[in-house]
């Protein structure tokens, strides 16, 4: 288990070396438009507007795990209350006003929401997943969170996608 944990470390450092320094300044505003108000758009608006006008159901379960993965992420950061990169050099802006960086909320939220979309064979599953990786490597890009954050969200909206799921069957059932 050391090893492990000693091998994400490296990998964790290494990236954000990477991404510090590298020179991104004239694609940041894209970054911050995925990872802020694309991401929201996303994973909150399309599903409402989904199960308010189009009355489809699995707008809703979506909304639920996706309510789920965000709660249980909230919780996991407050237990784990790890820096984000840059402020552990202080060298970019900071976008979250929450300082905890494990793991990813936002990632979370949208693999919970891109599960349930894949387990019901929805159209909608591939958009989620393109940007479910766009919204995780903007974040990795913005420094705000390393790469097992973004591994951790991307689990936890796993799980959070499949309890639904689970919970869906066995009422439905």
């Amino acid at each position: 288990m050391k090893s492990l944990c000693e091998f994400w470390i490296k990998i964790d450092h290494r990236t954000d070396q990477i991404m510090q320094s590298q020179r991104l300044s004239t694609s940041l505003p894209f970054f911050q438009l995925i990872s802020k108000e694309f991401s929201l758009f996303l994973s909150l608006l399309i599903p409402l507007v989904g199960w308010v006008l189009l009355r489809e159901r699995i707008w809703l379960v979506a909304l639920v795990a996706g309510t789920i993965a965000y709660m249980s992420a909230k919780w996991v950061k407050g237990l784990v209350g790890r820096a984000r990169p840059q402020e552990a050099t202080r060298t970019t802006f900071r976008i979250d006003q929450e300082s905890s960086s494990f793991p990813s909320r936002h990632v979370a939220v949208l693999t919970s929401e891109c599960m349930v979309l894949i387990l019901n064979q929805s159209e909608w599953a591939i958009l989620w997943m393109i940007a479910t990786f766009l919204v995780a490597v903007s974040r990795i890009i913005l420094r705000e969170h390393y790469i097992s954050d973004i591994f951790a969200g991307i689990s936890l909206g796993i799980l959070a996608g499949l309890t639904v799921e689970l919970i869906k069957g066995v009422l439905t059932a």
